[in-house]
């Protein structure tokens, strides 16, 4: 059928690229119904995992207790209640916790973590959820930190000229991860969650990076260092003033366009035994988005933002990333500035959200025209590619629902792809432009 239609397959179809929306717990409803409907819609977006933030202060006691087992998930100390709940909504849902741990309480050192406490935590909310205690779902995927190279989570981050954040991350990220897979070895610890960009005299994404895997800033990265991080998967905030293919201005940020470079790092320092672990090590992107216009008058015209949003899955894809994050689900109220949902405030879905359900890009080659996509849910299932009434080709994707090939043929109008009952958004074959937009609206 492949040559019948002109087809030639790509070798990395088969690549895998899930997603993921983040769902802060503060903005799940306290009416059960509600709660579900919310992470119901999560699923409709085509995501099979949420990204789930916990705050260790308030989980723990305020104060440490004379008596405290802080290893120990049981602690009647602990107040484990929201949690739960999200922890559990999620599962009945369909989806994949993402759980990620941060904030430390005042006695555990607060912005200035200690490893040592932040471990005793670990131990005990990875036995929490290890599927096998008081009927509590099972967490997989474990988020050490947000956002380490910001002095709003981590401070101080300097020392002089020293960059000292790095060194204090590695450590909890060690401490973290050494409880997480002393309590189920098959535990995935993902590390990084980087921010974008240098602001003030914090270290960009790349900086922080470097010092935390102890490597150069050369083009082919090379070891500065002996020291050893232990994580499964790095992640990144990949933010753009641009669109999908919108490098960042310094050499030290990390915007979608960057990913390449931020691959290149990471192999490097998994060659040079930087970085321990016993499966392959992964790329993800746990949070990134666009604000639309409307309701940001800064933000990206709807139209264009979803061609940005399918094209920012295949760049994400073709860097090796295997986990795409967006947030949010829904615009937030004003006079919040957070603007990104894949649904206006009032439930109404945007444009964007067919593109991140089912992603598709066309480019135009010298022999045709290449197209990608991820048919929705990353199931394996036959596609169509279609200029108006007109069939282009028909095929299988890959078992995780990814399809890569180029057609022998030059079509003259914008394109979709088709799965069954599902379509793609119309892409236009002229690749989208690129504008300015505020990163955060």
């Amino acid at each position: 059928m492949l040559a019948a239609f002109g087809v030639a397959p790509a070798a990395h179809a088969a690549n895998p690229l899930q997603t993921a929306v983040y769902i802060h717990p503060e903005n799940v409803p306290t009416n059960d119904a509600a709660a579900n409907a919310l992470f119901k819609r999560v699923h409709q977006t085509g995501a099979t995992a949420v990204r789930l933030s916990l705050s260790w202060r308030e989980i723990a006691p305020a104060t440490r207790p004379s008596v405290f087992r802080p290893k120990d998930p049981g602690d009647t100390a602990y107040n484990w209640a929201t949690a739960d709940r999200v922890i559990k909504l999620a599962v009945a849902n369909g989806l994949e916790p993402l759980v990620g741990v941060l904030s430390a309480p005042a006695w555990a050192g607060s912005k200035k973590v200690n490893p040592v406490a932040l471990r005793d935590f670990a131990s005990a909310i990875t036995s929490r959820y290890t599927g096998t205690y008081q009927g509590l779902p099972r967490v997989r995927y474990w988020l050490a930190w947000n956002e380490p190279n910001l002095s709003l989570y981590l401070a101080p981050q300097n020392s002089g000229k020293k960059l000292v954040g790095a060194e204090r991350y590695r450590s909890m990220v060690n401490a973290f991860a050494t409880a997480a897979h002393a309590v189920r070895p098959d535990n995935v610890v993902v590390a990084g969650l980087v921010a974008p960009f240098t602001f003030g005299k914090d270290p960009g994404p790349l900086k922080f990076l470097r010092a935390l895997l102890c490597m150069s800033s050369d083009a082919n990265p090379r070891p500065t260092c002996n020291a050893r991080t232990q994580f499964d998967i790095l992640s990144v905030h990949p933010y753009t003033s641009g669109g999908p293919r919108h490098r960042a201005l310094s050499s030290n940020d990390a915007s979608l366009g960057d990913l390449p470079k931020v691959r290149r790092l990471l192999d490097a320092a998994v060659r040079a035994h930087h970085v321990v672990s016993t499966r392959k090590v992964q790329l993800w992107v746990t949070e990134f988005s666009w604000d639309s216009n409307p309701p940001d008058s800064k933000g990206v015209p709807l139209t264009l933002q979803a061609q940005w949003v399918s094209e920012a899955l295949y760049r994400a894809w073709r860097a090796g990333v295997t986990m795409f994050t967006w947030f949010l689900l829904r615009d937030e109220r004003r006079p919040s500035p957070y603007q990104s949902g894949l649904y206006f405030a009032n439930g109404k879905a945007k444009p964007a959200l067919r593109a991140f359900n089912f992603p598709f890009v066309a480019l135009r080659r010298k022999h045709g025209v290449y197209v990608w996509g991820r048919a929705p849910g990353g199931k394996a299932t036959t596609v169509s590619i279609e200029m108006g009434r007109r069939r282009l080709a028909t095929f299988r994707t890959g078992p995780n629902g990814v399809f890569s090939r180029v057609l022998a043929v030059k079509p003259s109008k914008s394109v979709r792809a088709r799965a069954g009952s599902a379509h793609s958004i119309l892409f236009p074959l002229q690749p989208p432009r690129d504008l300015f937009v505020r990163p955060f609206g």
